[in-house]
């Protein structure tokens, strides 16, 4: 080795031997990128009263027990649907970023910022809603973003399932980017944040109400009005299909579809608003 050769050579060998002793080796992100139990917010429980609209019929108790042999069951799901207009829903979808934001602020709904191509306002939860907590996936995850519209629209599902003792609701996702109707090309509401599936309600009592367990209807049957008849007389049937007809005639989203819908919708309810809609369609 040349005199010139040999001062390079241990130089390399003391830059590499730096390099080494300086590395950091990092573990990977433990954080699951799509949505499983690990992933819910804990949102604790807020204060915040419940405004409801003073000229909406009180809602009738939620049944607890199995009616006795021989009494009439409550059931109001089985009452007609007035209209098929949904001015909740179509209030709040049409709102313009600014008259959305505003309105965010005016009720003092607590959220935070996000992104989301091809959602217009996005926001996460990070409070209760009209006193319901709303359980979501959470960061990173995108499936827990929110329109500003689609927030407002849930504040109003609060105030309507709030009184009948819901004290939470879980949800499986907001936000899908790129979804799309099933064999169709049109985009899904899902792919604005502007639906959500719900799979749980839990109420005060400390009952919960699974979609996949207390549904009990076949494909293609009636969820709400004359002809609904659920396969099971079960207080959490019943229940349950009190909230879902009873928002559906409320008119807070324009689309309630169910697992009587298609075996899609087996284990959640989808619930949407879609700008320029004017009508409540329950299947």
């Amino acid at each position: 080795m040349s005199r010139f050769t040999a001062p390079l050579a241990a130089s390399l060998l003391a830059l590499a031997a730096s390099l080494t002793a300086c590395a950091t080796v990092h573990p990977p992100d433990p954080r699951p990128l799509e949505w499983d139990d690990r992933s819910l917010d804990p949102i604790a429980p807020s204060a915040t009263p419940v405004v409801h609209d003073p000229s909406a019929p009180a809602p009738a108790p939620l049944p607890s027990t199995p009616a006795s042999p021989g009494a009439a069951a409550v059931t109001t799901f089985q009452e007609p649907l007035p209209t098929t207009a949904a001015p909740i829903a179509s209030r709040l979808a049409d709102l313009d970023d600014a008259a959305c934001r505003a309105e965010i602020t005016r009720r003092g709904l607590a959220v935070t910022g996000a992104s989301g191509n091809g959602v217009a306002t996005p926001m996460r939860l990070a409070g209760p809603l009209s006193g319901v907590r709303f359980v979501l996936p959470r960061a990173p995850s995108p499936h827990g973003v929110l329109d500003c519209r689609l927030v407002l629209t849930l504040d109003a599902f609060a105030q309507a399932i709030a009184p009948r003792g819901v004290v939470e609701v879980r949800v499986d996702n907001t936000y899908r980017p790129g979804a799309h109707l099933p064999g169709k090309k049109r985009a899904s509401q899902h792919a604005h944040a502007l639906a959500v599936d719900v799979t749980r309600f839990t109420l005060a009592d400390g009952r919960t109400l699974v979609v996949a367990d207390d549904w009990h209807d076949p494909i293609g049957s009636i969820p709400c009005g004359p002809e609904a008849a659920p396969d099971s007389s079960a207080p959490q049937t019943l229940a349950l299909r009190e909230l879902v007809c009873d928002v559906a005639r409320r008119g807070v989203f324009h689309h309630v579809l169910t697992p009587s819908y298609d075996a899609a919708h087996r284990d959640h309810l989808h619930l949407d608003i879609k700008r320029g809609g004017d009508k409540v369609w329950v299947r």
